[in-house]
Formats: structure tokens, C-alpha cells, sequence
């Protein structure tokens, strides 16, 4: 039988921080063009948002 294993969050942490970062470059890019198409959508551009979880 294998021993547990043994959370390292540093390391987990150091590995996830560039995908959060271009996570958050491609969400403020999806902002910006929907609200330069916000009329083409018929949507109010001061009323966007973001919504999910982690899975």
C-alpha cells in the first residue's frame, strides 16, 4: 500500500498562477469587445458580467 500524499499548495500554486493570469487577460478581453458590440447585441454595455465555479 502507497503512503497518502501530501498536499504541496506552494507547488500547486506556482503551477496554477499563469493559467489564472491569462484566465483573467481573456476575461477583460471578452468584456471589452462585447461592449464595443453592445448595440450590435442590443445589450447594455454597463450592465456585463462574469458568472462560474471551479470544477
Amino acid at each position: 500500500m502507497l503512503p497518502p500524499l501530501k498536499k504541496n499548495f506552494k507547488m500547486l500554486d506556482s503551477v496554477s498562477t499563469p493559467v489564472v493570469k491569462l484566465a483573467l487577460q481573456d476575461a477583460l478581453t471578452t468584456i471589452k469587445n462585447v461592449r464595443q458590440h453592445a448595440a450590435e447585441y442590443k445589450i447594455d454595455s454597463d450592465k456585463i458580467g462574469f458568472m462560474g465555479s471551479s470544477a
